[in-house]
């Protein structure tokens, strides 16, 4: 949560009005994919606590993560090594970490493939909604209006489930590793094959 308050303040450093708009939009399909969330999760739900700091991880961890390391590489290389090259693996792998502290620190909430769908779904979510309010002030301090009507249409309402689908690769490789009997060697080439997954999808959205 303080991780979440310090990515919204340097935002902030852009200006009040485009980070008010980005928080405004950024939380319009929120309540709706929540709601998807919600259903999918229907027979057996998870803990509304641990799923709230999923989302928080997400939402604050993942993206300072990711905000930090991925400027970095901009700076260094140029915007699309770093939208193509590190912030697929950076962001997949920062959200990945919340499978993980789910399944180290709650052991037997995340064990099978829906449930790790489910948790990489509400962390990608608190992902995306943020990083949705850095690409929406973004857009209008360059383009005003115009520009971040499309940025909206193009990730508000055309694809809010994008950040989700390419977790759940890395939540469906751990929910298949955390079923399968056999060696750790096996388990952790399952999870790897999952999170290359991942990052593949997001990968080639972002190219």
């Amino acid at each position: 949560a303080l991780l979440l308050v310090l990515v919204l303040a340097i935002t902030a450093l852009d200006g009040v009005i485009p980070v008010g708009l980005g928080l405004l939009l950024a939380f319009l399909p929120v309540p709706l994919v929540a709601a998807i969330l919600l259903r999918l999760d229907r027979f057996e739900p998870e803990p509304t606590r641990l799923l709230v700091r999923t989302f928080l991880w997400g939402a604050g961890a993942a993206t300072f993560i990711a905000l930090v390391i991925n400027t970095a590489v901009g700076l260094a290389f140029g915007e699309d090594a770093a939208a193509v090259g590190s912030a697929p693996i950076v962001e997949e792998g920062a959200k990945a970490l919340a499978l993980l502290f789910v399944i180290r620190r709650r052991p037997g909430f995340l064990d099978g493939v829906h449930d790790g769908i489910v948790y990489a779904a509400w962390v990608a979510l608190g992902f995306a909604t943020v990083e949705n309010i850095l690409y929406y002030a973004a857009a209008w301090n360059e383009g005003g209006l115009g520009e971040l009507t499309t940025v909206f249409v193009l990730r508000g309402l055309v694809t809010p489930l994008c950040h989700p689908i390419f977790t759940a690769m890395t939540g469906i490789a751990l929910g298949i590793a955390i079923k399968r009997r056999g060696g750790r060697a096996g388990k952790i080439v399952i999870v790897l094959v999952g999170l290359l997954l991942a990052v593949i999808l997001h990968a080639l959205w972002n190219l």
